[in-house]
């Protein structure tokens, strides 16, 4: 049985994701000649796919140089790339739902990773009245990474990988206790980095008195 499709092809660059991509090639280039021409050793892998950007020592001389056509050759594609789909036919709206998927993929990558979601995890049995609260902690969970990566947040950068591990351990920091013979409980007294992280998830400060 055959069965035709109408495919578009979108084309696309992101002219900072190219000048970001120029910039880490042209580091690891240095990186290697200073490294081959000072007689230090280098990554075999790292050399593999690098070597067809170096001219081979002139007569006389055992210094590498660089050639300039391969870097302009290896750099021409930087920041493209393309989407193809039977389905949307626009291009803009081709690219927001490609993000919207990688939201999708990278959440569910996590799940399996952080929640015990692999496939011989998830039995009707392992997640029996699990589901629910998986769903809204992993939904929690990626509001909370998406907020501290933006970059207009105060705290884009400040954790080791936009850990959200780390950014937890500091909100551990929040507890309250509660007082023989009160009907309330008392809140602790937040530290600097665990109010700036409470502010930058877009989280109010708690009360410092809580009522039963």
């Amino acid at each position: 049985m055959r069965i035709e499709h109408s495919v578009q092809v979108h084309l696309y660059r992101n002219p900072s994701l190219a000048a970001e991509q120029a910039v880490s090639f042209q580091r690891d280039i240095e990186e290697l000649l200073k490294a081959r021409n000072f007689g230090r050793g280098v990554d075999p892998s790292k050399w593999a796919k690098y070597k067809k950007c170096f001219n081979p020592p002139a007569q006389g001389s055992d210094k590498l140089t660089v050639k300039i056509s391969a870097i302009q050759k290896a750099n021409r594609y930087n920041g493209c790339f393309a989407i193809r789909t039977n389905v949307v036919a626009d291009p803009f709206e081709a690219l927001a739902v490609y993000n919207e998927r990688r939201i999708v993929e990278s959440a569910f990558r996590q799940f399996k990773a952080l929640d015990d979601g692999r496939r011989l995890m998830a039995t009707g049995a392992s997640h029996k009245g699990k589901i629910l609260p998986h769903l809204l902690a992993q939904g929690l969970r990626m509001m909370a990474m998406v907020r501290l990566q933006d970059k207009g947040n105060s705290l884009n950068g400040k954790l080791p990988g936009d850990s959200l591990v780390k950014a937890m351990w500091i909100l551990r920091k929040l507890q309250a206790s509660r007082p023989a013979g009160r009907g309330a409980w008392l809140t602790k007294e937040l530290p600097r980095s665990a109010r700036e992280l409470l502010q930058a998830l877009g989280v109010g400060l708690p009360e410092r008195l809580l009522k039963d």
